[in-house]
C-alpha cells in the first residue's frame, strides 16, 4: 500500500468516526427531549402526525382527481 492510499484510508477513517459521534449525538438530543415529555404528551404528538398524515393522503388522492378540463 502506497503513502497515499493509506492517507487517503486514514481520512475515511476520522471522517467515519466523525460521522458516528454526530449521529449519537443527535440520538442523545432526541432522547433527551423525548424523556422530558410526559406520556401523555407523548401520545398526543403521535395522534397529531397521524392525522397530518392522514390529511395529506386525503389531500394527494384529491388533488389526483381534480379535472383540468380538456386536454
Amino acid at each position: 500500500m502506497n503513502r497515499r492510499t493509506a492517507r487517503a484510508l486514514q481520512i475515511l477513517g476520522v471522517a467515519g468516526l466523525f460521522g458516528v459521534a454526530a449521529t449519537g449525538v443527535v440520538i442523545a438530543r432526541d432522547h433527551r427531549c423525548r424523556a422530558e415529555m410526559t406520556p401523555t404528551q407523548v401520545r398526543e404528538g403521535l395522534r397529531d402526525r397521524h392525522e397530518r398524515a392522514r390529511n395529506d393522503r386525503v389531500d394527494d388522492r384529491v388533488d389526483d382527481r381534480v379535472d383540468d378540463g380538456p386536454h
